[in-house]
């Protein structure tokens, strides 16, 4: 069967061969973009620099200053890893504001928007 790249977490599947396999070239961006976000720079081997480190900012002071981190940190990592997508909007939902479904001052979500330039296709990752 056709696909591009295993799905993670990585699944036996008998259909498409050994492992599940993503046939959606939008699915495989939203995916790398993902690993992106979430990987600790340190933690890819032979790339040091790679990945945002959300992880490293969860004991932070909740600020602008942080958001402002964290933005100038995904679009940097972006310009060098993903050339190929553009940031439309970083959002930070719920932070400091009650009126938000599941409030919790404890958590930060962070709503990426971004735009596939190749694709002419905008999405949306939510952390």
């Amino acid at each position: 069967m056709f696909g591009y790249t295993p799905k993670l977490p990585l699944f036996k599947s008998a259909k498409e061969g050994y492992y599940g396999l993503i046939q959606d070239p939008i699915e495989v961006i939203r995916q790398n973009f993902k690993n992106l976000i979430l990987t600790v720079p340190g933690e890819k081997i032979m790339d040091p620099d790679f990945g945002v480190g959300l992880y490293g900012l969860l004991f932070e002071q909740d600020d602008a200053e942080l958001e402002s981190k964290i933005s100038s940190r995904i679009s940097e990592q972006v310009s060098v890893y993903m050339p190929s997508i553009s940031i439309v909007s970083v959002e930070f939902v719920g932070t400091g504001d009650a009126s938000v479904f599941d409030f919790n001052p404890n958590k930060l979500r962070v709503k990426i928007e971004y735009e596939i330039i190749p694709l002419s296709e905008t999405d949306v990752l939510e952390i």
